[in-house]
């Protein structure tokens, strides 16, 4: 099962529900310290902003969402921004379970859960922390797209009597299972580069350096003779300088030289009987190899 949390903090809410062998946690988090503990908590871990981030869609069983309650640029608010970019990451048939307060569950928020997910319903915390962040939790099971105002109307209407709402401990067991189906997470990349993940990576391919090192130690031969174009690359990144030992051994250097060839035309114009010189340069890269051998230098162009 695939569990994503796009405000994950130190990971501590995605852990406790993905305790269990089939669980596999995700979560973005934007602060780094905050990051950095939640990688101690939960499988994989998408440094830097969620809006940046890179995940797959239609890819997760439970989408949790717990994420700041702030006002944007242009009056939106981060809840809505995160609940409108996160719905699809939950495959069909994904739960979500959305944590906000009561008065954010407002009228345009609750037309997007109704076109969006079927079962909702909202329970409030439990007393003294409902007393404490006025929070409510809302539980859906995603759909395809579909308008739904009279369910959009009904979850308003519950927001405006919050303390009416059954508590979290009054969910019925097993109402909201995940699907049962197996799903892969090809991408999940944060916005900034994961140090820790790449480690980790190559901790666990950690076969594959030593049978590099051990391949590049060895006298290799090209598979099959170098092409005159290969020759020329190789020679002008001086690979080959040096002493070439064979029958008869000679050091070879090699450079590059610039190459300028003249072409002249003329042309005539019948019109006002004048002739046009025209003259056309072309400046290309030419491999010089200089050769010392026993019998002195010689140039090989």
């Amino acid at each position: 099962m695939n569990l994503l949390d796009p405000c994950c903090g130190e990971g501590n809410a995605l852990s406790q529900l993905g305790a269990g062998e089939n669980a596999a946690t995700y979560g973005a988090e934007l602060d780094d310290s905050r990051a950095e503990a939640a990688q101690e908590q939960l499988d994989h871990v998408a440094m830097g902003s969620y809006y940046f981030s890179r995940i797959s869609r239609s890819a997760f069983h439970l989408l949790f969402l717990n994420p700041p309650y702030l006002q944007l640029y242009g009056g939106a608010r981060s809840e809505k921004r995160f609940l409108g970019e996160g719905y699809d990451h939950l495959m069909l048939g994904g739960v979500l379970a959305c944590i906000i307060p009561y008065y954010r569950l407002t009228e345009d928020v609750c037309r997007f859960l109704a076109a969006h997910f079927n079962s909702l319903m909202a329970y409030r915390f439990c007393e003294e922390e409902f007393r404490k962040f006025r929070q409510i939790a809302v539980l859906g099971v995603r759909k395809p797209r579909a308008e739904n105002p009279r369910m959009a109307r009904l979850l308003e209407l519950a927001s405006l009597s919050p303390d009416k709402l059954p508590t979290l401990d009054q969910i019925p067991l097993g109402s909201y299972p995940l699907p049962d189906a197996e799903k892969a997470v090809p991408l999940f990349q944060g916005a900034r580069f994961n140090v820790r993940e790449l480690a980790d990576q190559m901790r666990r391919m950690g076969s594959m350096l030593p049978q590099k090192s051990t391949l590049d130690g060895r006298e290799k031969r090209p598979l099959l003779p170098l092409t005159i174009g290969q020759i020329g690359l190789v020679g002008g990144s001086g690979l080959i300088n040096g002493l070439i030992e064979c029958d008869a051994p000679h050091v070879l250097k090699g450079r590059v030289v610039k190459a300028v060839r003249r072409r002249t035309g003329e042309q005539y114009d019948e019109t006002d009987g004048t002739t046009t010189t025209e003259i056309i340069e072309t400046t290309s890269n030419k491999m010089v190899f200089n050769v010392l051998t026993p019998q002195g230098v010689k140039l090989l162009a």
